[in-house]
Order: C-alpha cells, then structure tokens, then sequence
C-alpha cells in the first residue's frame, strides 16, 4: 500500500518560488514518519591563484517537494569562479554606482535550503547555518541525542500528540505561528554583510555609506541594491548543534522537522567540516496559505 499520496494543492503563499505546493496525506496513526537523511559541508568558493580552494564546496541543500526524494543539492554558479558582484548604475543617487560584492549568499538568494557558512570545533562543535524559509527551534529533547530513525520518527510523532498549542490553534497552526523567518533577531544573528560600496564620478563616494548613511523613502532606508531579486543583503545564521531540532518551513511550500545528527570533520586531509541531519515531513502541515 502506497504509505502517502501526493497532490497538487494551491499556488504558493506570496514570497515562495515554487510555483505549486503539496499536501501529504496524513499517515496512519499506526505508521511512522519516512525520516532520511542528508549533508552537507562548508560553502567555500575561495581560490589559491588560478586553482579552487582544497575544500572548494558550492552546494546548497534543498529540500524535497516528494516522500520519494532525500532532497538536492543544487550548485549556486554564481559563486563558482569566486565572489558575485552585482551593480547597479545611478544607484542609490543619480550618476552614482552602487557595486556589492557577495563572497557567499546572503540568506534572500540561497539556491536551495539552507548553506553551510562554517563549523568550529572547539569547545562543542557547531554549524553555523544560513536558511532561506522559515525556522522555529523545538524544546530539548535528551532521547533525541541518537542517530537511530526510529527513535526520531516515534519522537515526532509523540511531539505532535503532546504539544502545547497557542490558544485557539492546531497543531500546524502554532508551528506556523512560531517559525520565524532569517533575519529576525529571536532566532538569529547577522554576523556579516555584503560589502556595499560606492562611487561617484569615478571616485569612492564622500556621502553614501551603507547602511549608516543611506537615502530614505517613507522613513525607511532604501534597499541596498536596485535588484529586487536580492531583498536582504544581510547574512543571518543559526547556531546548530548535534541533538537538536527543528520545525523548518521549506521555500517549496512543504514543512519538514529536522534533527541534527553530526557536525564533524572529514578524516582525510584537507579534513572538510559537515553537517548531517535526519530529516521528516510534518504530513499534516503543509504552506499554501
């Protein structure tokens, strides 16, 4: 018997790319979630002379819009021969030239997911993690310090029936409610941003400086760039760490609960630093508002 059947719902709540998204049907209350698994290592887009970096990665993570999928890996090629600039003529003031220079995406133009910008090691390993969705941290829970997909698709399941719920809101409803998109500062931090520079009449300008001294309209500082493809030029991250988890709502629409499972180095040289993490839809929640 086929455990979930997949249809095609509604368009997309405004501000998501996928053009369509899917309602999984909801198991059986005797079937466990279908939990699977991925990794993925550090962006690094650097170069040493005319050759990529030993521990050169462009892959983003993106997850899945089927049961049938572990999700992808999509290359951002904007980044493959080193930083993306983009600039933008007679911007932000007539006859000035507004140039950004992106050494890694910023969370608003992430190919995929999510984007690894680093891991430490010491004291406590800890992946520093850009998402481009929606993500709300789930209380500790000491039985999911496991690498067992068992253990972690019991826990959801008796999450979803034990969960305390804002008043008059089901279950999808709170998670909805308490997923928070990047750049909010309750779930993260920005911890760097694009190198915003400008010129005017072929020299650095004296006047505009992003963001401390900007052009504003209605009160608000302009954006940055012109491009409205590139909204936020923020760099915002959140701190992972092995045994947590995660509500996450994808840019496809769908919503996934996500557990870490390692953040490590390789054990061949150059010794790349990754992230795993198990992975499971929420069935019964899904984003076409």
């Amino acid at each position: 018997m086929n455990r979930t059947t997949h249809i095609l719902a509604t368009l997309c709540a405004v501000g998501l790319t996928a053009c369509c998204c899917y309602q999984p049907e909801p198991l059986e209350p005797t079937t466990l979630p279908i939990v699977r698994e991925a990794t993925l290592a550090e962006f690094d887009n650097r170069y040493n002379g005319n050759s990529p970096s030993p521990t050169f990665n462009i892959a983003t993570f993106k997850f899945p819009s089927t049961e049938r999928s572990s999700g992808d890996l999509p290359n951002d090629q904007r980044f493959e021969d080193g930083p993306f600039i983009v600039s933008n003529a007679d911007y932000p003031v007539r006859g000035a030239i507004t140039t950004a220079r992106f050494q890694t995406p910023p969370n608003s133009m992430i190919a995929g997911d999510w984007v690894v910008d680093r891991i430490t090691l010491q004291p406590t390993p800890v992946a520093f993690v850009r998402v481009r969705g929606w993500l709300h941290r789930l209380p500790t829970n000491p039985l999911l310090m496991t690498d067992d997909a068992g253990v972690f698709a019991r826990e959801i399941a008796a999450y979803n029936d034990t969960m305390q719920t804002n008043p008059g809101r089901t279950v999808c409803e709170t998670l909805y409610d308490r997923s928070l998109l990047y750049g909010t500062a309750d779930v993260d931090n920005q911890v760097t941003a694009a190198q915003i520079t400008v010129t005017e009449n072929g020299a650095p300008s004296a006047q505009w400086f992003y963001p401390t001294s900007w052009p504003t309209r209605n009160g608000s500082i302009v954006p940055a760039l012109r491009s409205p493809l590139i909204n936020d030029v923020g760099y915002y991250t959140i701190q992972m760490r092995v045994g947590e988890w995660y509500f996450y709502r994808a840019v496809n629409g769908a919503s996934f609960f996500v557990l870490v499972s390692a953040v490590r180095e390789g054990e061949l040289s150059p010794f790349v630093r990754r992230i795993t993490f198990k992975f499971s839809e929420s069935y019964q929640c899904y984003n076409c508002e």
